[in-house]
């Protein structure tokens, strides 16, 4: 009678002991659960300013598009009467086209960091989500081990 007893008791503690274990895991989880929420947000942050920047990018490549044909227009009304003149409007492009080429670029490194970025986003997303099973799964593991403790203690 003293062995099962004890037997029981033993039993009891070393599931209190893996009780208290998981609701530490628990707490630890919740705290990556919190970091990446963070970084999610500071992901999701990004985008949004890097949309912005392609918007206004977008806006100087328009801008930069109508100078370029008022710049046509001007060439092609002066062309006859001062060559001089359209030497200069000559130059004038090809400093227009080698800035319209920077914002090219600019445009496309911007579009390849918003592609990384959401790749970044989309794993992150899933962590979350693998989180959030395990969390839930060791939510029904602690709710388990309390009703064997609880049933334990009426024994």
């Amino acid at each position: 009678m003293g062995n099962s007893y004890d037997k029981v008791k033993n039993d009891k503690n070393e599931l209190k002991e893996e009780y208290d274990h998981l609701v530490i895991s628990k707490q630890e989880m919740s705290l990556e659960l919190r970091k990446i929420t963070s970084n999610l947000e500071s992901v999701l942050k990004d985008n949004e300013d890097i949309k912005e920047d392609k918007l206004e990018m977008k806006r100087d490549y328009e801008s930069t598009i109508e100078e370029l044909k008022c710049n046509y227009k001007t060439q092609s009304v002066a062309y006859n009467e001062l060559k001089l003149e359209n030497e200069t409007l000559k130059m004038q492009n090809s400093l227009n086209l080698k800035e319209f080429e920077h914002l090219n670029t600019a445009y496309e490194n911007t579009d390849n960091t918003k592609k990384e970025l959401e790749s970044k986003m989309n794993t992150t997303l899933k962590d979350f989500e693998i989180l959030k099973m395990e969390n839930t799964n060791m939510k029904y593991e602690i709710q388990n081990h309390t009703s064997k403790i609880e049933n334990l203690e009426k024994f």
